[in-house]
């Protein structure tokens, strides 16, 4: 939860919400995701039409069909993922709330906001609740994780049922018998915060140990950068990039016990994580420049990137006592690896709130949430353009909103290409990229993983590792060979199947009478001396050159380290450059 004094705030006015039906189909626009009236009532979820200007508000809470379901109290995450909106809150129920009932996750029809589930309590200890609600992230279309203050629990996201707890991400100081009013007990040390998925794991932080590598397949943790770190993002590139406290001082485990309210965090360093290879790299932050802390009262940070451009935009109040009075918006060009400020809005005398902005995947334009003061019922929803520039300003009714994050709506599926049939050689392991074959307009290329669904023969050996497909048999297989794959985008997925061969004949020898070379760019046959054909085929089976020829040949290509399968007549050769 946040401030205690807001329950002073939010006791002074009311306003009335018009009960405005919500529409079949959120598409024009974007969710706001609110904290909403602490003390008084559930969060609650709107919807801003960008296009008409206009508001749905309280969705939830105005759908008939709901009954007398609500979000929880304090939600402070939230995303659509397949057909679902997931939101995750603090709490299952504001004590003021006296209607409604909330819970910790909430699980939602996209399109009407109807719930499905409600999980009031996700973990129970001693007869108690002893997880309160932090983060999602959809694993498969079949399985999420949910992000508490003591662990990653594992959703079926078929029965929305909870399946248990990732081992080692447990928080060993919680009893059960917390008393965490305070925002200083043991839910809010070991807390975990934001999880991305990538193409081969779900990358988590955990506040006293840093980020885990885990294995979405098996469930397990595989590796940790230890560390101090925030809030964390994934770029269009595909790096994942965190929020590193620099003060060194405080790196010392067990992280979080002597700076629980920000007073020893330090935030001028982006720690860049390969998702392929784990290999990291520290990016230092010029002295003007830095990322809060996101751990006391817990909020998802406003690091965030675009899914179109290699940038992160972030905003930042050097002061860590007034994060709330934040006016910078931030931007750090990747490519360039140069930081610029870009907004400020001190001269508006309006503030950044809760996680405050984000980018739009569809159109890359940036959503900002400002507010004046913590008294003020005024909001204001700016709509920016990806270098800063202000397009438009919307205002919703006057309430206490607080609000704490921007859910854009998944649209569009992913577009996939189909597989060109291929030829493999026994004993030989194939590699087929396949991280070109699949886009989608609303969500980042980078983040579509691909697993295998079915291998159709016994024979073959099939695996995806960092956006590969590996194939490999020890014996023929018969041209009926199969592989079937799935592009997951966001939840949504499309199924291709790789039809496959064996010829016996494929071999890097030569014969007798043509001697074949192949070095940097180019592949050289020489002994021919009558009429040949040579057809030349990439690795998935696609013809990229054919000819007939009575002299030497000569292939170029501008790429390096490829493999082609050439056909000279009668016989096969995969020729490696």
């Amino acid at each position: 939860m946040r401030v205690s004094n807001r329950l002073i705030y939010s006791l002074i006015t009311a306003a009335v919400i018009q009960n405005v039906p919500a529409q079949n189909k959120f598409e024009n626009g974007v969710f706001v995701l609110n904290e909403d009236w602490f003390g008084k009532n559930n969060s609650s979820v709107n919807f801003l039409n960008t296009e008409t200007g206009e508001f749905d508000y309280m969705l939830v809470q105005n759908n008939s069909d709901n009954g007398n379901l609500s979000l929880g109290c304090t939600a402070q995450y939230g995303v659509v993922y397949g057909d679902n909106i997931y939101v995750i809150s603090k709490q299952d129920q504001d004590k003021g709330e006296g209607k409604l009932t909330g819970g910790r996750v909430v699980i939602a029809d996209a399109s009407t906001m109807k719930i499905k589930k409600s999980i009031p309590v996700i973990y129970e200890l001693n007869g108690r609740s002893a997880a309160d609600g932090r983060s999602f992230v959809g694993v498969n279309e079949d399985k999420g994780y949910i992000g508490t203050s003591n662990g990653i629990f594992i959703l079926d996201l078929n029965s929305y049922e909870i399946k248990g707890r990732i081992e080692g991400s447990e928080n060993p100081l919680v009893t059960g018998a917390e008393d965490n009013a305070d925002g200083l007990g043991p839910l809010y040390k070991n807390q975990i915060g934001i999880m991305i998925r990538t193409h081969d794991y779900v990358f988590a932080i955990q506040q006293d140990k840093g980020v885990l590598v885990i294995n979405p397949e098996t469930d397990e943790i595989e590796s940790v950068t230890e560390g101090c770190f925030s809030t964390m993002t994934q770029s269009a590139d595909g790096n994942i990039w965190v929020g590193k406290n620099s003060n060194m001082s405080y790196q010392n485990y067990p992280y979080g016990v002597f700076g629980s309210t920000g007073e020893m965090w330090d935030g001028n360093q982006l720690l860049k994580i390969n998702p392929g290879t784990l290999e990291t790299e520290i990016i230092e932050m010029p002295e003007e420049y830095g990322l809060n802390q996101t751990w006391y009262a817990w909020t998802a940070g406003s690091l965030c990137a675009s899914a179109n451009q290699n940038r992160l935009y972030f905003t930042y109040n050097s002061n860590k006592w007034s994060w709330f009075t934040t006016s910078a918006m931030f931007m750090y060009d990747i490519d360039t690896q140069t930081f610029s400020k870009i907004y400020d809005s001190s001269k508006e005398m309006r503030y950044f709130y809760g996680c405050a902005i984000r980018v739009n995947p569809l159109d890359d334009k940036i959503y900002a949430s400002l507010y004046l003061d913590n008294v003020s019922q005024s909001y204001f929803f700016y709509q920016l353009d990806n270098e800063g520039n202000k397009i438009s300003q919307y205002e919703p009714i006057k309430r206490y909103w607080f609000p704490t994050l921007f859910i854009f709506p998944d649209i569009y599926a992913p577009e996939v290409a189909e597989f060109n049939p291929v030829t493999i050689t026994p004993n030989e392991e194939t590699i087929i990229d396949l991280s070109e074959m699949a886009t989608d307009r609303d969500n980042n290329d980078a983040s579509i993983t691909k697993r295998i669904i079915h291998i159709s023969d016994p024979g073959l050996e099939a695996v995806i590792k960092n956006n590969e497909l590996k194939l490999y048999t020890s014996k023929s297989v018969s041209g009926k060979a199969s592989v079937k794959v799935r592009f997951n985008s966001n939840g949504k997925t499309v199924d291709r199947i790789l039809n496959i061969n064996t010829e016996t004949g494929i071999g890097n020898a030569s014969v007798s009478d043509l001697s074949i070379t192949a070095l940097n760019h180019k592949i050289l046959i020489k002994g021919i001396n009558k009429r040949t054909s040579i057809s030349i085929y990439n690795l998935t089976g696609q013809l990229v050159e054919s000819v007939i020829t009575e002299n030497d040949y000569e292939f170029r290509t501008l790429t390096l380290n490829k493999i082609y399968v050439l056909k000279i007549e009668n016989r096969i050769y995969k020729i490696t450059l």
